[in-house]
């Protein structure tokens, strides 16, 4: 793992905005809107990603994400 970019390498495409030393908060926030996972993240949220239902019990939202996460990694 980049010390610099903590977990940033093991995300699927799509899901980095950049680094807040390159680049204005602002311009990041207008990226992110402008990405189909922010915005089926933001409208469904972790479930919409999946192409399938998920058979568990999460304990919380995180739990839910790391899931979620964890099968578009696989």
């Amino acid at each position: 793992m980049d010390a610099d970019r903590p977990g940033a390498e093991g995300l699927p495409g799509g899901f980095g905005l950049g680094n807040l030393d390159d680049y204005e908060l602002g311009e990041m926030l207008d990226k992110a809107w402008g990405a189909d996972v922010f915005r089926i993240l933001s409208e469904k949220g972790p479930l919409g990603l999946l192409n399938g239902p998920l058979d568990s019990v999460y304990v919380n939202k995180c739990h839910l994400c790391s899931e979620v996460f964890g099968r578009l990694l696989a």
